[in-house]
């Protein structure tokens, strides 16, 4: 098989951007350029010269609506495919993707389900901070059943693998289509919409105002132009602190660990 080069993964997933944002275009879903995607296109006006990933958000009610369209109108996809727990069991991730079908992902540290060149999607929920304690142990205790069951662990002492020979024990009696729909149904329970903060709940517990993301505006990725939050620079100044300096030569690596291959 032919592995890809960095310039030919950008220009693919900068296709499947493009044909996920005329799908919300259509469908009028909100979404936005988001983490590192985000600061590509105001530092760079495209992407990080050294990174190949695309990373949006969409607000829950906009999530599941695009979701639900990929899922009944495949036809319409063409060689793009959707990567999520109601689409795939091997599906082992919290937030959905948009993949070319056209190639593989080779990954270095997880089970392989089947993608191959992505754009991550990140559903955001509401936070509250008078959550069910309960509820959010329960959240945290699927989560760490889904990574011990799909991710190859490096063991740093002795009492780490033990505990992670535990949750892969546990991960026998749960399939990763039961775990995902546990974590989603406990992270849909506070709306985007009536909450003063929120953060993608089924990935990271990072949280954020939601003032943020209340408002986008247009801005350039590459050769088009994309949706990004009006509040952009307070969300990149919270998540990164000086976001518009240059990481240090020996800093400008991308940090996955994966390959992708012409099928």
């Amino acid at each position: 098989m032919e592995k890809l080069e960095l310039k030919e993964i950008q220009q693919i997933s900068l296709n499947i951007l493009k044909k996920f944002r005329d799908i919300c275009k259509e469908l009028n879903l909100k979404y936005f350029l988001a983490f590192g995607t985000l600061i590509g296109a105001i530092r760079h006006n495209g992407f990080i010269p050294w990174d190949d990933d695309l990373d949006v958000i969409m607000p829950r009610n906009d999530y599941e609506k695009f979701i639900d369209y990929c899922i009944n109108n495949k036809d319409k996809l063409g060689y793009l495919e959707l990567f999520h727990y109601k689409t795939s069991k091997k599906y082992h991730y919290g937030i959905a993707r948009l993949s070319d079908s056209r190639y593989i992902m080779h990954s270095f540290i997880d089970k392989d389900c089947g993608m191959g060149v992505f754009i991550d999607i990140y559903p955001f929920d509401g936070v509250s901070f008078n959550n069910n304690a309960y509820n959010e142990f329960k959240k945290a205790f699927y989560l760490k059943i889904l990574s011990t069951k799909n991710i190859y662990q490096k063991y740093k002492s002795i009492s780490s693998k033990f505990k992670n020979i535990f949750f892969k024990f546990l991960g026998l009696f749960f399939t990763n289509r039961y775990l995902l729909k546990q974590i989603d149904k406990i992270a849909k329970r506070v709306s985007f919409e009536q909450s003063k903060y929120c953060g993608c709940r089924t990935w990271e517990n990072l949280i954020y105002n939601t003032y943020f993301f209340e408002e986008t505006i247009k801005h350039r990725f590459e050769d088009d132009y994309f949706d990004i939050p009006k509040e952009y620079d307070a969300f990149l100044k919270e998540e990164y602190g000086n976001y518009m300096n240059l990481p240090p030569d020996n800093e400008r690596i991308a940090h996955h660990f994966y390959e992708i291959y012409l099928k």
